[in-house]
């Protein structure tokens, strides 16, 4: 069990460093939080609100990004075959 939740009421510095995979999103948006002092204290809801981006959209497009990681490492930790992988 994670210790973060995603949601809109994590900053976004936090989401960036439980999952860095959701770096490219967050920048793919045009939001320049990577290195921002100011991520470390807005909440994503914050952030969605001061660059005008769909918080739904956005929390939408994170939540594959970390699931989609999730999947992967329950992929290299669980031995399976890799067409089960492959199906995921």
């Amino acid at each position: 069990m994670h210790d973060l939740a995603l949601g809109p009421d994590i900053t976004i510095d936090a989401i960036m460093r439980r999952w860095p995979s959701t770096i490219p999103v967050v920048i793919g948006y045009g939001m320049l939080c990577v290195g921002c002092p100011i991520g470390r204290f807005h909440t994503l809801r914050e952030a969605c609100r001061a660059h005008e981006i769909s918080e739904e959209q956005l929390m939408r497009d994170l939540a594959e990004r970390v699931l989609g990681g999730f999947e992967a490492s329950v992929c290299a930790d669980v031995p399976r075959s890799a067409s089960d992988c492959a199906r995921r």
